[in-house]
């Protein structure tokens, strides 16, 4: 049996190396904003779906900027709602955003997870977070 104490430290070390939560960084905030901005472009309101809901962006890490953030539309998304669990609603979303981006031949983008319920969900890689200042 492992002593409590060694089990409070093992815990407290995973907790002090996780990464941080998503949707704390700014730049998260601004790729969830241009998914929903880009949802709307099609006329869905992701808010009014129901819960057990994801939603992903086919996002191009390496031409991402400030620019598109302000004002662009993702080419390719995923979305799913009323499901029975968000690990389902997250592998639905996936699977339309990457259909659509295999429809359209996009290149250099990844179909990545943006929102999951109401809470953003992107995970920021850390060369794309030092290259845009967060």
């Amino acid at each position: 049996m492992i002593p409590r104490f060694l089990l409070l430290m093992a815990v407290t070390a995973l907790v002090a190396t996780a990464p941080a939560r998503a949707d704390e960084s700014g730049l998260a905030q601004a790729i969830a904003a241009s998914y929903l901005r880009t949802m709307a472009h099609w006329h869905v309101d992701y808010h009014a779906q129901d819960t057990e809901k994801a939603g992903t962006a086919c996002i191009d890490w390496q031409t991402l900027d400030r620019e598109f953030l302000e004002s662009g539309l993702f080419d390719a998304l995923g979305y799913s709602y009323s499901l029975a669990n968000t690990a389902m609603a997250v592998k639905i979303a996936g699977e339309g955003c990457k259909g659509m981006a295999r429809k359209l031949r996009l290149k250099g983008c990844e179909c990545v997870t943006v929102m999951v319920d109401e809470d953003v969900a992107v995970e920021i890689p850390p060369e794309v977070a030092a290259r845009l200042g967060e």
